[in-house]
Formats: C-alpha cells, sequence, structure tokens
C-alpha cells in the first residue's frame, strides 16, 4: 500500500474517516501513517532513520509498554 493515501487506506480497511485510521495506526505501530510514508520517500534522509515499527525490537517495546500502562486487575 506504499502508493496510497492514508484515506484511501482508511477506506479499504472499513474506516469512514482517515483521522480514525491514523490514530489506529499509530496506537498500533507506534508512529502515524505519515512517518512510514516519509521513511519510504526519503531514502538516506533524517526520515529514513525512524525506527523500522515492524521490527521484533519495536513490537516487544510496544508490548512492555502496554503491560506498564494495563492497570492491575
Amino acid at each position: 500500500m506504499h502508493d496510497r493515501s492514508s484515506g484511501e487506506a482508511a477506506v479499504r480497511l472499513g474506516y469512514d474517516f482517515e483521522a480514525a485510521f491514523s490514530r489506529a495506526f499509530k496506537r498500533f505501530s507506534g508512529v502515524p501513517p505519515s512517518a512510514l510514508r516519509r521513511l519510504g520517500r526519503d531514502e538516506g534522509s533524517r526520515a529514513s532513520r525512524v525506527e523500522d515499527p515492524w521490527s521484533p525490537v519495536a513490537r516487544s517495546d510496544r508490548r512492555a509498554r502496554r503491560r506498564r500502562l494495563t492497570p492491575a486487575s
């Protein structure tokens, strides 16, 4: 989906609003869709040094952060 806009991706995934898709995307991946667009577009620039949100390290960091934020039962 690299060449699609966030709005197109939102509609294809069943979201009524691009903003709702962007919030869900950021909550899941840790970065907004625009950061990943820049990552692909700006090879070699500062934006390309953003950590890959799909890497195993980033995913484990998100899981740990969720555990810290989840209240104990």
